[in-house]
């Protein structure tokens, strides 16, 4: 008798789906990798898009009574990414550079990443003086 309702039961079917979503996971992984390593000014423009997300924030953050905690939460992940996100490009563009990337274009990408680190500096000085009044 087989038991249907039970789902801890892995029959020989399943294998070979797993292993064909695992597959594809790292195939997709392999390829966003692909595309941060062959493209570095989309990876700055991504880290400036952010950066500006980050820099609006920035004006709310002046109204302290008016937002409750879970926006200075939200806030503060949102700082978090973008400037890993920075930092990743910066990293990336230091590698594009010695592996013979265009100078023209590095100059451009050096622009537009410190256009993108301003909102997220900004942003982290705003929620660190928030957090020490509290």
């Amino acid at each position: 008798m087989t038991d249907y309702g039970n789902s801890n039961i892995i029959t020989a079917a399943h294998i070979p789906f797993r292993l064909v979503c695992l597959s594809l996971v790292v195939a997709s992984m392999s390829r966003l990798l692909q595309f941060l390593v062959r493209r570095p000014m989309a990876v700055s423009l991504l880290a400036f898009m952010l950066g500006f997300a980050a820099l609006a924030n920035c004006f709310r953050v002046f109204e302290p009574s008016y937002y409750d905690h879970s926006f200075y939460v939200h806030a503060t992940i949102l700082c978090a990414i973008s400037l890993s996100l920075c930092l990743i490009a910066v990293i990336n563009l230091i590698r594009a550079a010695t592996r013979g990337y265009s100078s023209q274009r590095c100059q451009l990408s050096v622009v537009i990443l410190f256009c993108a680190f301003v909102g997220p500096i900004l942003l982290s000085v705003q929620l660190v003086s928030h957090y020490l009044r509290r």
